[in-house]
């Protein structure tokens, strides 16, 4: 799958960067890892580790795990997707999830970028997993993005 990224992509030279996905939603989900690591390596980030979690809530503790006990880790690209079905589940998890990434970024003091598709129904998946608007580019794009910043602050 070739995604096109922006010409201004940030400089990843150097970057350790993990890309944790769930494996539920394959067909969206495989998609995703595959335009994230597409995109991390024309950030020229080089050193890429892929990790696979069952579902979108065990994607926090699994970013937390990689990021406690790999100190040189610059950032975790999550990806997921999520989509709606007929009870309130739908709700729950992407909102637990959500908080829980930003709460694993802030507390370890390092990018976790949030590529968790919510979508009402498999066509918006397939456009914001497989299309276009593919979230798993722009949270790679941001991972890089960030961690460089940061790497520019503790300067």
């Amino acid at each position: 799958m070739t995604t096109e990224i922006a010409r201004d992509r940030p400089d990843g030279r150097g970057l350790r960067i993990a890309v944790v996905a769930s494996k539920y939603h394959s067909r969206f989900t495989d998609a995703m890892v595959e335009s994230a690591c597409e995109a991390l390596a024309d950030c020229s980030v080089e050193d890429i580790k892929v990790v696979r979690v069952p579902g979108v809530f065990e994607i926090p503790l699994a970013a937390n795990w990689l990021l406690v006990l790999d100190e040189d880790c610059d950032a975790v690209v999550a990806l997921g997707c999520v989509i709606r079905g007929e009870t309130v589940h739908f709700d729950q998890i992407v909102s637990a999830c959500t908080h829980q990434i930003a709460k694993v970024s802030v507390a370890n003091g390092v990018p976790v970028t949030h590529g968790i598709v919510a979508a009402e129904n498999e066509a918006q998946a397939e456009a914001r997993c497989l299309g276009e608007h593919n979230r798993a580019v722009e949270a790679a794009v941001a991972a890089v993005d960030l961690s460089s910043t940061l790497v520019k602050l503790s300067q």
